[in-house]
């Protein structure tokens, strides 16, 4: 009976031992599983701030680029104004000087006409200048959700 027991208790400690044995492996193999995920998971934060950093970049590129074409727009519109009111100051003063023979002569009445259709072209141009000032203003709210949105993506 007592070597029956020893069987036994060689039994359970080997059984122990075994055991033991695949509990440490299967804990070896998760650690390296863990290992590896952790890896993949740097990878993938290490790349998301790569792309934030690129969206930051380009965000500021897009607004400098906004600010140029804003400047040229605002430059040629002002310009273009000044040209048409120097042209429109210009027959207004020729024609005040005739006015008397304005009014008997065929050809002063065709720069009458003259004058007033670029009296109307300028008012057209006017009228265009503020709808691109007011479409800028709407683009600067956009540009600043844009901009919002961006720091909310790096944070």
């Amino acid at each position: 009976m007592e070597e029956h027991k020893f069987k036994q208790n060689l039994v359970h400690e080997q059984e122990n031992k075994e055991m033991a044995d695949a509990a440490y492996e299967t804990i070896k193999t998760m650690q390296v599983m863990l290992d590896q995920k952790n890896e993949q998971l740097k990878k993938k934060e290490d790349h998301i701030a790569n792309l934030r950093d690129q969206m930051r970049k380009q965000a500021e590129l897009d607004a400098n680029q906004i600010n140029k074409l804003r400047e040229q727009i605002s430059i040629t519109g002002s310009s273009t104004l000044n040209k048409m009111h120097e042209i429109v100051s210009k027959n207004q003063g020729d024609g005040s000087m005739d006015q008397g023979r304005a009014q008997a002569s065929a050809s002063v009445r065709v720069d009458r006409k003259t004058r007033d259709h670029l009296q109307a072209q300028l008012d057209e141009k006017d009228h265009a200048i503020q709808r691109l000032q007011i479409r800028n203003k709407g683009n600067d709210k956009e540009a600043e959700r844009y901009a919002q949105k961006n720091s909310e993506l790096r944070n």
